[in-house]
C-alpha cells in the first residue's frame, strides 16, 4: 500500500474509529452503524485507490478474520461487536502488512487493558467518565485496541512513504 493511499485511509477511518473508542469504553457496545459506516467508506474509496486484486485478498483477508472472530465469539472470548468491527477494519489493511497489523494490535491491547485497569482504580479518572460501563466489567473493550491498531498501522504506512 502506498503512502498516499494509506493517508487516505487515515482520513476516511480516524473519526469513526475515534468513536468506537468512545462507545467501547462507555457502553462495552460498538455500534453497527459504525462498521456499516467503515465497510461503505472502504467499498467507495478502494475502487480508486485499490487494483481489483489488491481489494479481491483485503476481503479474503476479511473473511478469515471473520471466521476466526466468530470461533471467538462461540466460546464467549469476545464480543460480536468486536467481531464485526475487526471484519471491517482489516479492509484497511495491506495482506502483506497483516502480521505488522496484529503485532500493534497485540502491543496495543496489553497497553489498553493494563492503562485501562490501572485508572479504573483512580478516582478521579474515575470520576471524570462516571458513565463509562467498562470500569466494571471483568472483560476487555477491544475497540480501544481495534481502533488504536487500525490508527498506528495506517499512520504509520502513511509517514513510511
Amino acid at each position: 500500500m502506498t503512502s498516499e493511499t494509506a493517508t487516505i485511509f487515515l482520513m476516511l477511518v480516524a473519526i469513526p474509529a475515534v468513536i468506537v473508542i468512545w462507545q467501547d469504553l462507555r457502553e462495552m457496545k460498538i455500534s453497527n452503524k459504525l462498521s456499516l459506516v467503515l465497510l461503505g467508506l472502504f467499498a467507495v474509496s478502494a475502487p480508486f485507490l485499490l487494483t481489483g486484486e489488491e481489494i479481491l485478498w483485503r476481503v479474503v483477508s476479511s473473511a478469515v478474520v471473520f471466521a476466526i472472530g466468530l470461533m471467538l465469539y462461540m466460546i464467549r472470548q469476545m464480543g460480536a461487536g468486536d467481531v464485526k468491527y475487526a471484519t471491517v477494519i482489516v479492509l484497511f489493511v495491506a495482506p502483506l502488512d497483516i502480521t505488522l497489523f496484529m503485532r500493534i494490535l497485540g502491543v496495543l491491547a496489553l497497553a489498553g487493558l493494563l492503562t485501562h485497569r490501572m485508572f479504573g482504580r483512580i478516582p478521579a479518572a474515575r470520576a471524570a467518565a462516571p458513565d463509562w460501563v467498562s470500569w466494571d466489567q471483568p472483560t476487555f473493550s477491544y475497540g480501544m485496541a481495534l481502533s488504536g491498531a487500525i490508527l498506528y498501522y495506517l499512520t504509520l504506512v502513511a509517514l513510511a512513504g
